[in-house]
């Protein structure tokens, strides 16, 4: 239903903690390991993983795999030995969400009343809600 949300991530949408990574080792790796522990969530959906960053770096650790030895030892510098809780992003969900929503009011075919709640229950939202987020997006949406 989303588009990869990664991929219009910028580093205002991190949290004050990711941004210090980030300044270290670069928005393409912190988006790297966003993707990675997204994609290999625990049972609870609602929340990211912890991710420990060993004191040793090994070129054939999961971590350097990902963001590359070079990035893996700067962050085993900085954060080696710690664990790092890599939250949500709810602004960035939301932001990637509203503009998909946007996207496929302007794109629907049909009545507009039609359009909205074919929207709304693709997204589990309801029609007014789908109104405001396109009203705030400047979408004119009128119903018949």
């Amino acid at each position: 239903m989303l588009s990869d949300i990664w991929a219009s991530a910028t580093r205002a949408d991190f949290p004050s903690t990711i941004q210090e990574i980030i300044d270290l080792i670069g928005l393409e790796s912190v988006v790297s390991l966003y993707r990675y522990l997204s994609e290999n969530r625990t049972k609870r959906r609602d929340v990211m993983r912890r991710l420990y960053i060993p004191k040793r770096v090994k070129p054939e650790h999961l971590i350097s795999q990902l963001i590359g030895v070079e990035n893996f030892e700067k962050l085993s510098f900085g954060w080696g030995g710690l664990w790092i809780d890599f939250p949500h992003c709810k602004s960035l969900v939301k932001r990637v969400r509203d503009e998909e929503i946007r996207r496929l009011v302007a794109e629907g075919r049909g009545s507009r009343t039609d359009v909205l709640f074919s929207v709304a229950r693709q997204f589990n939202l309801s029609a007014e809600t789908i109104k405001g987020i396109c009203r705030r997006g400047e979408v004119i949406v009128t119903g018949k």
